[in-house]
């Protein structure tokens, strides 16, 4: 008896055969979910980063008669951190929808998450809820809508932070944690999707800056973040090629033939202009042009974080779209 294992953990069997973890969604879910993790890890170091005295005004407590600090940024403030609050929450909320979709019902990703065996798997569900709640709570305290005091503000950024890193991290060791697909199970995935989701929550923020007119206001920090990025991208692009290489030399047979889908098959197009061409070389470009004055920062910081954007996107596809492969192996049983 002959059958086609498609390589990819095996969660099941039904009637009409065997049923996958991965699904069309996955690339989804792993990009805006580690680009929103990214975005809550790079908007709460800025926050921490921000004088108390800049964004607090003392006010009268009402339970016990004394004078707090309470969070009350100006309009600059306001509009640089509670949009970068409310991008990093949108990016979660449509990666956990896809998470959902992907599992195929609000009980399994509730079970998931509740597991009492505290698997991989559940630990990263419960962080990426937690994450979603506060970026919520974050975006509408730094916009005004809610009031908190200073010190819980501060609380929730250090937790929201503890949690970012957690799904960035959860995010790039999904698919290396899977043995039974070597292009996968290699150090270097992890790395590079960790890479490209603190790449993408950088960017994320430059564009919240952009669209919220705070770019000016903020010059020196996005200075800063731009130069971030660029550091990121030039890692990434060491990572992404090491991984290719590895996958080339690997002793599996279907490793390879991955490694040559991405660079000379089916996937050459997408993974060498949308990942590598729009995805690193144009955003690097646009970045050390605005770096060195020679491009309107605004628009141009904006046109790289989108390019960066896509080729986080294009990335996880291509990776994705290797494993999933239906042709790499057969198992003879």
């Amino acid at each position: 008896q002959e059958r086609v294992i498609y390589p990819m953990t095996i969660v099941g069997r039904t009637r009409y055969g065997w049923r996958c973890m991965f699904g069309p969604l996955v690339a989804g879910y792993l990009f805006f979910g580690g680009a929103g993790a990214g975005t809550c890890c790079a908007a709460c170091v800025l926050a921490l980063l921000v004088p108390r005295d800049a964004v607090t005004c003392v006010g009268e407590s009402s339970l016990r008669g004394r004078r707090i600090g309470a969070l009350r940024a100006d309009v600059r403030y306001r509009r640089f951190f509670g949009i970068s609050f409310a991008c990093a929450f949108g990016f979660l909320a449509v990666g956990a929808l896809m998470l959902l979709s992907d599992a195929g019902s609000a009980s399994a990703l509730i079970m998931l998450a509740s597991n009492p065996t505290w698997t991989f798997l559940s630990l990263g569900a419960l962080s990426l809820a937690v994450a979603l709640a506060l970026s919520l709570v974050l975006a509408a305290a730094w916009s005004g809508l809610v009031v908190l005091r200073y010190r819980v503000a501060r609380f929730l950024e250090w937790l929201l932070l503890a949690f970012g890193v957690f799904v960035v991290v959860y995010t790039g060791l999904l698919l290396a944690s899977m043995p039974a697909v070597p292009i996968w199970s290699t150090p270097l995935l992890p790395v590079l999707f960790i890479v490209s989701s603190l790449s993408c929550g950088l960017a994320v923020v430059v564009a919240s800056s952009s669209l919220s007119a705070t770019a000016d206001a903020f010059g020196s920090v996005i200075g800063r973040l731009t130069m971030f990025d660029l550091a990121f991208l030039a890692v990434e692009a060491v990572v992404a090629t090491a991984f290719i290489a590895v996958a080339f030399t690997s002793s599996y047979e279907v490793a390879s033939q991955g490694a040559s889908m991405l660079v000379s098959g089916s996937l050459r197009g997408l993974f060498l202009v949308g990942f590598a061409g729009v995805g690193l070389l144009v955003p690097a470009i646009i970045e050390s042009l605005v770096a060195l004055g020679r491009a309107a920062s605004r628009s141009g910081l904006l046109a790289a974080s989108i390019a960066v954007l896509v080729g986080g996107f294009v990335l996880r596809y291509c990776i994705v779209a290797v494993g999933a492969h239906p042709e790499v192996w057969t198992v003879i049983s």
